[in-house]
């Protein structure tokens, strides 16, 4: 925690030890996490807000979406957060944008531990994917039920699959 009192930049390092690797990656569904490091600086902004800005770098491995085998998953990210005083939800639901910076309401102090497992959390892949893996059409149907094929997905292939062996138009 960092407080937020006082009007002078401030430059951080974060290093986490093995023991909290080791939480982190049961909190981030990582399968293990490494060489976790960040480097953040707490500017002031004005009379009363905030700047901080960071850099986050961590060797993680995740195991693969489709095969389950394990793959390097490195995160390499900067993110910035502005805190205001005077913070006012936005009236209207925004979208969140990929690099758009991020602004929270000052607080008295700042969790930089919170912070960099969100950070981590939102760099890390939703589906990580071993080189070459790809995921092949399976089907799936209970014992003796026979498959849907895609022309019986399709809304109106008996339709068109009736007006061709009667020899109607197709309506188009």
């Amino acid at each position: 925690m960092i407080p937020t009192k006082g009007a002078s930049s401030r430059v951080f390092e974060l290093v986490f030890d093995a023991q909290t690797l080791a939480e982190l990656a049961k909190q981030t569904g990582a399968e293990k996490l490494e060489k976790f490091w960040a480097n953040l600086k707490l500017t002031p902004r004005g009379s009363a807000d905030w700047h901080l800005n960071g850099h986050l770098q961590v060797s993680a491995t995740q195991l693969c979406s489709i095969t389950l085998e394990p793959v390097k998953a490195p995160v390499n990210t900067s993110f910035e957060r502005i805190y205001l005083a005077n913070y006012q939800e936005p009236r209207e639901r925004e979208h969140e944008m990929q690099g758009e910076t991020e602004t929270e309401p000052l607080v008295e102090e700042i969790d930089l531990g919170a912070l960099m497992v969100e950070v981590l959390c939102l760099a890390l892949p939703d589906f990580p994917r071993a080189p070459g893996a790809t995921f092949d059409r399976a089907i799936y149907t209970a014992p003796g039920i026979k498959a849907m094929s895609d022309d019986d997905a399709k809304p109106f292939a008996k339709l068109a699959e009736l007006q061709k062996k009667h020899g109607l138009p197709d309506g188009n």
